[in-house]
């Protein structure tokens, strides 16, 4: 039984195409997305990062279920410079000027199609917060 319906926003902390569903990260604590909702909805595709305002659902037990997406936006990108990667590693830092560093994992490269990068190649990127560095969720070469 449906204790309630209300909308809330969140940012997307990732979405996992092959196994379709993916997490929002919202003010009433994390909400799973299945990727029918996503299918059934006005809205062709998702990136990690973006701002999403859910419609849901409260159970008696508490736990939480999406209705519908009511909005999807996705953040601003910004100018940075590549200071250094290490593919060996995994990971790297983008420089972007009047904030921290941004953190790089080899994984968001791949999810960009990006084979190879350098240091001092200037890119364009969205990030999110993260307790230590802010996390590239996506970037392009300028």
């Amino acid at each position: 039984m449906i204790f309630s319906l209300k909308t809330t926003h969140g940012v997307l902390r990732f979405f996992n195409n092959r196994k379709n569903f993916g997490i929002i990260d919202s003010s009433i604590g994390p909400i799973y997305l299945p990727g029918k909702v996503l299918d059934g909805s006005k809205f062709s595709s998702v990136d990690t990062g973006d701002s999403i305002t859910v419609g849901y659902g409260t159970r008696e037990d508490g736990s939480f279920f999406v209705t519908g997406i009511d909005a999807i936006t996705q953040p601003p990108r910004i100018l940075g410079t590549i200071k250094w990667f290490n593919w060996t590693k995994g990971y790297g830092f983008v420089e972007v000027e009047g904030e921290k560093d941004v953190f790089l994992p080899k994984s968001i490269l791949k999810k960009c199609g990006l084979q190879e990068i350098y240091d001092g190649v200037p890119v364009t990127l969205t990030h999110r917060p993260s307790e230590r560095n802010p996390i590239c969720t996506s970037i392009a070469m300028v």
